[in-house]
């Protein structure tokens, strides 16, 4: 919708730059046939509309220049959401899948596929380590299934993009490790203040931007690095 605004803004300062330069231009031509002899004060009041018009072109011209270059921005920033956006719902369905597999091997001796992952835009409010409603709904899940291996050790995993932490974030999050503990810490307290886990069989360990699931050089795999990992792991001995 503002994409569409801005292109009808160029079009618009692209007419009023056009209308100009054939005012400019009939002007001039006036000037030029019914002026020529005529006494000093005429041509110069002339001058002075037609230097005024030039300078109102050069301002429309720079207008439509900026506008043009607003347009674009916007609709590369259009292309990213859309790509985030494909690419959270594709992993929203490999999350149920995954969460379904551990849940139909919770009585057998082994787990097939025993790591969840969500990014932090599923779990995440923006830009923190505070759950989102989504993650809430995740959290319940995860909890139910994970209920079916009360003798094995949980471990969660906190990873984040090779994006450094905005200045305006510093005072929170020092670097990427600061981000990535705090959100695994999160996950950690919820399912110990939400479960009947043992403390002693849950752990958190964060890693920061140092073991990517995909290359950083694009959205989408920024998307896939900035997560968190819950892995079920193996059997503690009986005390």
């Amino acid at each position: 919708m503002k994409i569409n605004y801005d292109i009808n803004g160029i079009g618009k300062t692209m007419k009023n730059l056009l209308n100009a330069k054939s005012l400019l231009g009939l002007i001039i031509f006036t000037f030029m046939i019914g002026c020529a002899g005529s006494n000093p004060e005429l041509v110069q009041e002339k001058d002075k509309e037609i230097e005024q018009l030039r300078a109102e072109l050069l301002q429309l011209e720079k207008n439509l220049d900026a506008e043009k270059i607003l347009s674009l921005e916007l609709g590369t920033e259009q292309e990213k959401i859309k790509a985030d956006l494909a690419v959270e719902q594709q992993l929203n369905k490999q999350y149920k899948i995954q969460i379904e597999r551990l849940k139909s091997g919770g009585n057998s001796g082994f787990v097939l596929g025993n790591r969840i992952v969500l990014t932090s835009a599923v779990l995440f409010k923006g830009g923190s380590a505070e759950l989102s409603d989504k993650g809430l709904e995740y959290m319940y899940e995860i909890i139910e299934t994970l209920a079916k291996y009360p003798n094995r050790e949980i471990l969660i995993e906190g990873h984040t993009d090779n994006v450094p932490i905005a200045p305006g974030y510093r005072w929170k999050y020092a670097s990427n490790w600061e981000l990535s503990a705090a959100r695994a810490l999160t996950v950690l307290h919820y399912f110990e203040k939400n479960s009947k886990v043992d403390p002693k069989r849950i752990a958190a360990v964060a890693y920061g931007e140092h073991r990517p699931a995909a290359k950083n050089n694009f959205p989408e795999g920024r998307s896939q690095n900035r997560r968190v990992e819950i892995v079920v792991g193996q059997t503690l001995p009986q005390k």
